[in-house]
């Protein structure tokens, strides 16, 4: 999974050209539900992380705190849950989100529609496509899943949607 969410996720963000940070933070299964303090408390916990990843990177570069003022947040699978919590209950998350990205977390049973979301689904379009800012991507990942090795679940290839969502409306 740590590759799945950091090369993929990562190459995707570099090829896609956005000027963007990306920031991961890992959560147990048994945790999803209660992100603790990290809903009142992740705007500045971010800063700190990314300022000091800049001051090791370059301390030339002369900058005390690293600010924000808008985030992209994004989900796979039944990451949907603390993504949907992040986004809901985070303090002045919905405020500051330009787009999330739900990268098929229907696969999960979620009905949870981001607003200002960007939903991708791996199932057949049922007609067209994209309907609103639902995509239905079940039959180009169908093909697209006969070039990867035997028992690679096409649901596994949704992280590689992710370059769509920073490409198009990023």
């Amino acid at each position: 999974m740590w590759d799945k969410y950091t090369s993929v996720i990562g190459s995707q963000l570099v090829a896609s050209g956005a000027p963007e940070i990306l920031v991961i933070p890992f959560y147990k299964n048994a945790q999803t539900g209660d992100l603790g303090d990290f809903l009142t408390n992740w705007q500045p916990a971010v800063s700190t992380v990314v300022t000091t990843a800049i001051n090791w990177i370059d301390p030339l570069f002369l900058r005390d705190t690293f600010t924000f003022s808008s985030v992209f947040t994004s989900s796979f699978s039944n990451g949907i849950v603390p993504h949907r919590n992040f986004n809901t209950q985070g303090a002045g998350v919905a405020a500051m989100t330009k787009r999330a990205f739900d990268l098929d977390g229907q696969a999960s049973g979620s009905k949870w529609h981001p607003s200002k979301g960007i939903v991708y689904s791996n199932t057949p379009a049922p007609g067209i496509n994209p309907q609103g800012t639902k995509w239905f991507v079940g039959g180009r990942l169908g093909e697209l899943g006969k070039h990867y090795p035997p028992r690679t679940s096409t649901h596994n290839l949704c992280p590689f949607l992710l370059i769509h969502g920073l490409t198009f409306f990023g």
